[in-house]
């Protein structure tokens, strides 16, 4: 028993370059096949996926607003068949692994945590997290998906692309955000976040609209602290976000100016009627017990501990930005029932409980025992509740539960 631990401890500390591609492989080979059958299914009787495939494949009509319809009508193209479109969400799938473990890794090192992490240990860490859900709590959650803020959407393909290349974005700003007001913002680094958030908010606009408002907190916040004297950089930080958007404007024009007639107009509004639907005891039950429970207990602690990040409250931002989006935001018309605006909370409130993780990993050796078990049991059954829905709708093709 001593030697097996032995082994892997050497593993994780020390693992020979053969031990790295195995874990590798053991990771994306699984991942790719189970995620091929899974969106070959979804492309012949799930819910979006076909959806999109029809409208990229109808020449009649320009329908597609996202870059991803065009990727899709590609690999649809290569293989003259839907087997296309689910090998290359596979791919992305696999790919999310490492992008997530990009952000984790800056995440761990722009911090004060002094935990230095290699990117193999990061991506042993974090893909596992992109299975996170919500608990399956009897009368009190008693569904997966949705009364979820966490439970991630695989049926949704702009989704999907969008979160691979958002944490990409978040990696890199918080890079640039840690000596940019000493050391400016390299040309190199400017061009590559505003390349990012491009290729993302051209896949998904959902991340940008709880992203942006969120920097530009932080960029005020830095314009107080420096008072005023760092003004330009500042700027250009904040520009890179402001010349990503006119893409927003293109979909927005596929999405609501390109019907044809008044009864087929949608629009977009700002009411109260989602946030009083899901205002109810049961729902906010379900969301704190169920989504936010490892994140409302570890922020209390580090509020406790007084140990609260600039990241924590960054992460915080985003997921309030997005909950009041997915609330009092929502679409008209023939859109009404798409639900378009509820997608960042997803994400957000990954990337929140992601935030929480490092803070936890920080804390580990000022907390209770008991208390340490307890997180850690809770984020175990929390990625096993993620896989269960992953498998329930792998199975039976439906989100909807």
């Amino acid at each position: 028993m001593q030697k097996f631990k032995n082994f892997l401890n050497k593993t994780w500390n020390e693992p020979t370059k053969n031990q790295k591609i195995l874990i590798y492989l053991f990771y994306c080979v699984i991942t790719f096949a189970v995620m091929s059958v899974f969106y070959y299914r979804q492309a012949l009787y799930g819910w979006d996926l076909p959806v999109h495939i029809a409208k990229i494949l109808d020449t009649s009509e320009n329908e597609a607003y996202s870059l991803v319809s065009y990727l899709l009508l590609l690999s649809y193209k290569i293989t003259n068949s839907v087997v296309g479109c689910a090998i290359f969400l596979a791919i992305c799938q696999v790919l999310s692994y490492f992008s997530a473990a990009y952000f984790f890794l800056h995440l761990l090192k722009y911090s004060d945590n002094k935990l230095n992490l290699s990117f193999f240990q990061c991506f042993v860490i974090s893909a596992p997290l992109l299975y996170l859900g919500s608990l399956y709590i009897p009368l009190i959650a008693p569904t997966f998906y949705k009364q979820s803020f966490i439970t991630q959407p695989y049926h949704n393909g702009t989704y999907l692309l969008m979160r691979l290349t958002g944490f990409l974005v978040l990696g890199l700003y918080l890079k640039i955000r840690t000596d940019y007001l000493e050391n400016g913002i390299s040309l190199k680094h400017w061009l590559l976040f505003f390349v990012l958030l491009t290729l993302t908010n051209a896949f998904k606009p959902n991340f940008i609209m709880f992203f942006a408002p969120a920097m530009l907190f932080e960029l005020i916040y830095d314009f107080i602290k420096t008072r005023g004297k760092k003004t330009m950089v500042i700027v250009k930080f904040g520009f890179a976000v402001l010349l990503s958007l006119p893409v927003l404007l293109l979909q927005f024009n596929v999405l609501f100016n390109n019907e044809h007639t008044a009864e087929e107009a949608s629009g977009i509004i700002i009411g109260f009627k989602r946030f009083f639907e899901s205002a109810t005891l049961q729902s906010v039950a379900a969301h704190i017990f169920g989504s936010l429970l490892f994140i409302i207990i570890v922020s209390i602690i580090c509020i406790m501990k007084k140990c609260i990040s600039r990241n924590l409250i960054f992460g915080w931002l985003m997921f309030l930005v997005a909950y009041a989006e997915r609330s009092f935001i929502y679409e008209t018309g023939p859109r009404a029932n798409d639900g378009n605006f509820i997608w960042g909370i997803y994400f957000a409130a990954l990337l929140l409980a992601i935030i929480c993780l490092e803070r936890f990993i920080f804390l580990k050796d000022q907390i209770k025992k008991t208390t340490f078990i307890f997180l850690i049991i809770l984020i175990i059954i929390m990625i096993v509740c993620g896989i269960m829905y992953f498998g329930a709708v792998l199975l039976l093709n439906s989100p909807l539960f």
